[in-house]
């Protein structure tokens, strides 16, 4: 047998190997895509159900709010919540209003945000500015944050979502046409006069093609997946919301209302005693508390989201906080977590609060900073980095600043160049669950460290909270930053 005569047949054979590969994978992209029709047809004939007006229980107070408001983003806890049958107020005890155990004062700036599509940090205190963006992770509505106008907005990609009936379709009709072609090509054409010629046109362009398709089935079926996995996560989170909105609990302080529900409430001692035995008000349906209301509302906050929101507080307040805290047994401390001036590298300045991390050094790894004290939740906001070479994550007590790549040798990161993540447990440039995102200037992430269950969470606006270490060593873990360029960034 003449040697092209072999070429040709060997190459055919893996040729037909390559098309039945590609055919499973646009068989899976296909069924992923019908999935998600299904998702949206579903979808629309609940909300052709849903009356235009939606009534909201934040806390205690009601806000009216449009069906169109809520739906303005595509993939939200409240767009699952109104698409779906999960969760009907009524069968909650909740006269068709849905209650949510959160800030009423931040639910205003939540809706303005979702019926304009954005928001003017500057007329928001920091406070506000901070409870706004840690409520829209709670709800997964996506932002972005423009620093130079100073505005709060939706990401483009949601924009140019919204404005089209079906972005999937457009993928993967190219999807078929480019199996057609690929299928096509397939049947190499032997060229007597030229067989190794004529193989080796034939070949590259059936390898082009794949490539061609390979390259769109990537982008087509990740987007489908992490969509149709970030629904199923909403719908386990509507659920639970739903059945939480069960237990709603009213207080009263000294004539003040504040409504709640019994798992926030369960979350320290003190209540958690009182639940048992307190008998409420037969008129007003309440719990009598003789305690002065003006911190209620800040440890209402803590218990449901575990971080303290303490920038707005007279700092001469904080003794009596820390008194109040000490009568219903809450041990976590409401000061700010703070870099440790004494554990940082000479490179690095910091803020005059101690919160912001400045690097103009140049690049090197080898500069780094530590939190004063350990947490078990903390906030990064990015102010400014030079080209992602900067990683956020927690430290043990025992790690030192100088530490010659800090992020594989002690504690656990995440690098924001891309999105990646490093660890002293052999981590490196290793994909977290739902993927490899960069971080942007503005954007914030959030570690969450549970010792109790040995993982370690991490939240960002572009990502629902998802587990990203696991087997980590019941020990206190720090606040750590290190930079390999220029940046700054703010603890929270």
């Amino acid at each position: 047998m003449e040697p092209s005569t072999t070429m040709h047949s060997e190459l055919s054979k893996e040729i037909k190997a390559l098309q039945l590969t590609m055919d499973r994978l646009i068989q899976q992209a296909e069924e992923d895509r019908k999935s998600w029709k299904k998702v949206e047809e579903d979808s629309r004939l609940r909300l052709a159900q849903i009356k235009s007006k939606i009534r909201l229980n934040v806390g205690g107070t009601i806000f009216s709010t449009s069906k169109t408001t809520l739906m303005r983003f595509p993939v939200t806890v409240f767009s699952v919540m109104l698409s779906t049958n999960i969760w009907t107020p009524d069968a909650y005890g909740g006269d068709g209003i849905y209650f949510f155990d959160r800030n009423a004062h931040v639910m205003d700036h939540v809706l303005d945000y979702m019926a304009n599509g954005w928001i003017r940090t500057e007329i928001l205190s920091p406070q506000d500015l901070k409870s706004l963006k840690d409520d829209l992770a709670y709800f997964e509505i996506p932002y972005y944050e423009d620093t130079s106008t100073k505005v709060l907005r939706a990401p483009i990609a949601v924009e140019v979502e919204n404005q089209q009936s079906n972005p999937e379709m457009k993928y993967y009709e190219s999807l078929r046409d480019l199996g057609e072609k690929t299928g096509k090509d397939v049947n190499l054409e032997l060229d007597p006069e030229h067989p190794q010629q004529s193989i080796a046109v034939s070949v590259n362009a059936i390898f082009d093609q794949c490539l061609k398709l390979s390259s769109s089935l990537h982008g087509a079926s990740f987007d489908v997946k992490h969509k149709l996995q970030k629904w199923r996560h909403l719908e386990e989170k509507v659920s639970a919301l739903a059945a939480a909105s069960a237990d709603q609990i009213k207080l009263e302080f000294r004539s003040r209302m504040f409504t709640t529900c019994k798992r926030t409430l369960m979350k320290t001692p003190w209540f958690e005693a009182q639940v048992s035995r307190w008998e409420p008000d037969p008129d007003s349906g309440a719990y009598f508390i003789d305690r002065n209301p003006r911190f209620i509302d800040l440890i209402l906050d803590f218990l449901r989201t575990g971080t303290w929101n303490t920038d707005s507080i007279d700092k001469k307040l904080l003794p009596e906080l820390e008194e109040e805290l000490e009568y219903f047994n809450i041990d976590e401390s409401p000061v700010p977590l703070t870099w440790d001036p004494q554990r940082k590298t000479p490179e690095i300045v910091l803020s005059d609060d101690l919160r912001t991390a400045t690097k103009t050094a140049g690049l090197s790894w080898n500069t780094s900073v530590i939190g004063t004290a350990p947490a078990t939740k903390v906030r990064y906001t990015i102010i400014q980095q030079t080209k992602g070479y900067m990683m956020v994550g927690l430290a043990p007590e025992t790690a030192m600043p100088n530490t010659r790549s800090i992020f594989l040798a002690s504690g656990f990161y995440f690098f924001a160049r891309n999105g990646s993540l490093y660890s002293q447990d052999g981590h490196a440039n290793t994909s977290p669950p739902l993927g490899k995102v960069s971080a942007q200037n503005g954007e914030w992430i959030e570690f969450e460290h549970d010792r109790a269950e040995r993982t370690i969470y991490m939240t960002r606006p572009a990502q629902a909270r998802q587990i990203v270490f696991q087997n980590v060593p019941d020990i206190d873990l720090r606040p750590c930053v290190t930079f390999g360029d220029n940046g700054s960034v703010r603890i929270e």
